[in-house]
């Protein structure tokens, strides 16, 4: 049996968000003839244009629950603090046995609730590639930006194994390097990977702006550029402020010795210290 001949085979794979993240998604999946039709679900009518007129998806729809009737497989790809909304619709039209992951990197607490909440989704499991683009839209989408890129796939004792191995299965026959990882490395890794430099990135650039820092072309520059600036993440940030806060904590106790080192705890004033004779 060749490669073609062992991936899963769908009739109909609706992704919830046609972002960058999902219309990469979707892409991979009409490369790789995964799937007979594939199905864009967004709130913009722009985005679901865009992304069928781009040849990402064959129809385009703005309400979830008709989106999700009939698919195999259902990948939302929607900022973290929507997932549970989301899932809270579709439930009640997904197919039984369907598949359901996620590409925002949902916490455990989430999911729990979720499986309380929504009978029908009891066989999720989250995920999170382990890629970022400061972009976003179909216009940026490019199977490139998942091609052979680590995904996560959570698990935990709690999970369904058959659907952790079956998100996982789908991930590779996209062509991307899934790692099933236990719940706590999972957060672990969203949280330093993915939305605590963000944080710390946010806060340098206030600072950066405070203090009128001149920054022409400099290392700071190009890290803020790099990373750009995001506004909807406060509430990504709450659904992970304790892992969030310890790391924080790290960081804290390595500039403290860092500063040990560099004499800042002898030299309070720095600038005077320089200029005194």
């Amino acid at each position: 049996m060749n490669d073609d001949e062992s991936k899963q085979a769908f009739n109909r794979i609706t992704i919830i968000g046609t972002g960058v993240i999902g219309c990469s998604v979707a892409c991979m999946i009409k490369g790789c003839g995964l799937a007979e039709e594939v199905v864009g679900v967004d709130s913009l009518p722009a985005n679901l244009e865009m992304a069928r007129r781009l040849g990402f998806i064959d129809r385009g729809l703005e309400d979830p629950a008709r989106g999700v009737m009939g698919a195999d497989a259902v990948i939302v790809a929607t900022p973290l603090q929507q997932v549970f909304m989301t899932i809270e619709k579709i439930g009640p039209d997904m197919r039984p046995g369907a598949m359901l992951t996620c590409t925002a990197g949902t916490t455990l607490r989430i999911w729990q609730q979720i499986i309380k909440e929504v009978k029908e989704a009891e066989g999720f499991v989250p995920s999170f590639p382990l890629v970022f683009t400061k972009s976003n839209g179909p216009a940026v989408a490019s199977p490139m930006l998942l091609q052979g890129r680590r995904c996560l796939v959570a698990s935990c004792e709690a999970f369904d194994q058959v659907q952790v191995a079956r998100v996982a299965g789908f991930w590779k026959d996209l062509g991307m390097d899934p790692q099933i990882v236990d719940d706590s490395k999972f957060e672990w890794s969203v949280a330093a990977g993915h939305l605590w430099p963000q944080l710390i990135t946010q806060r340098v650039r206030q600072l950066a702006v405070k203090n009128e820092w001149e920054l022409g072309e400099s290392v700071i520059k190009h890290w803020l550029d790099a990373v750009g600036q995001s506004n909807d993440l406060e509430r990504s940030y709450q659904l992970y402020s304790k892992k969030l806060n310890q790391l924080l904590t790290m960081l804290v106790e390595e500039l403290t010795q860092l500063k040990r080192d560099l004499g800042g705890a002898s030299q309070s004033q720095p600038d005077q210290a320089e200029g005194a004779e």
